[in-house]
């Protein structure tokens, strides 16, 4: 939750910028294992991106450096999930839009 925080204020301070670059949080002086820091930066950005989405219109590209290729591999894994799990929701929240009836539907 700390570290998830630690993202979310990093994004906003730094949203008016076009590109925004940050070490993975967490995973150096702090220890946190590469695989849950990564986790977390997924979950953050893609949590701020789709809450924060004003805030986020001037952010073109988010750059996160690792220290090696496989963090970098195992970051680009929990990014793609992430994408993957609110592509999924996405999808479900707009199936029960358009199948749930309108007022109108109801009371013509």
């Amino acid at each position: 939750a700390l570290l998830e925080r630690c993202w979310l204020r990093a994004l906003d301070a730094a949203s008016p910028g076009p590109v925004v670059a940050a070490p993975l949080l967490g995973a150096g002086a702090r220890g946190a294992p590469v695989g849950a820091a990564s986790h977390v930066a997924a979950r953050a950005a893609a949590s701020w991106l789709t809450l924060s989405s004003s805030a986020a219109m001037g952010i073109r590209e988010l750059h996160i450096a690792v220290q090696t290729a496989d963090a970098a591999h195992l970051l680009a894994g929990e990014i793609d999930a992430e994408v993957s799990r609110m592509a999924c929701a996405a999808d479900a929240a707009d199936a029960r839009q358009t199948s749930a009836p309108s007022v109108r539907d109801v009371f013509p």
